[in-house]
C-alpha cells in the first residue's frame, strides 16, 4: 500500500521550488519585455518612427515572450500538479522542460538542478504510486 503523506512531503520541496522557477520566469520575461519596449519608445521618440532594419527583431521578441509564457505557464501548471499529486506525466514534463535553459530564460542556473530534483522525485516508485 502507498502512503500517500509520504509521498505528498516528498514532492512538496521539488514542486514548491519548481513552481518558484518557473514565477521567476515570467517575472524576468515581463522585466524583459518591459525593457523592450522602453527600448523602442526611445528610438520612436529619437527618430519619429521605429527604424525599418529593428522591426523584425521587434517582431522576433514579441513571438519569443509568447511563447516563453506558454512554455513558463506549462512548468508553473505542473508544478501545481505535482504538488497536488496528479497528472504525473505532465509534472514530469514540465520537470523536464524546467532543464533546458531556453525555457526558463535567465532562470536556467536555477531549473536545471530543480528541473533534476523534482524529475527524480517523480520517478521514485513510492510517488509514482500515490499519484491519482
Amino acid at each position: 500500500m502507498v502512503d500517500i503523506e509520504s509521498a505528498r512531503a516528498k514532492v512538496s520541496g521539488p514542486g514548491l521550488a519548481l513552481l518558484v522557477v518557473g514565477a521567476l520566469g515570467v517575472v524576468v520575461q515581463i522585466l524583459g519585455f518591459i525593457a523592450t519596449i522602453v527600448q523602442y519608445g526611445m528610438m520612436f521618440s529619437q527618430y519619429g518612427e521605429i527604424p525599418p532594419e529593428v522591426i523584425p527583431s521587434a517582431i522576433g521578441t514579441v513571438i519569443g515572450t509568447f511563447i516563453s509564457f506558454l512554455v513558463l505557464g506549462f512548468i508553473i501548471y505542473g508544478a501545481m500538479q505535482m504538488r497536488a499529486m496528479k497528472n504525473h506525466s505532465l509534472a514530469m514534463a514540465a520537470s523536464i522542460l524546467a532543464c533546458i535553459p531556453c525555457c526558463v530564460g535567465p532562470c536556467c542556473l536555477a531549473g536545471l538542478p530543480v528541473g533534476v530534483w523534482a524529475a527524480m522525485t517523480l520517478n521514485d516508485e513510492e510517488v509514482k504510486g500515490a499519484f491519482s
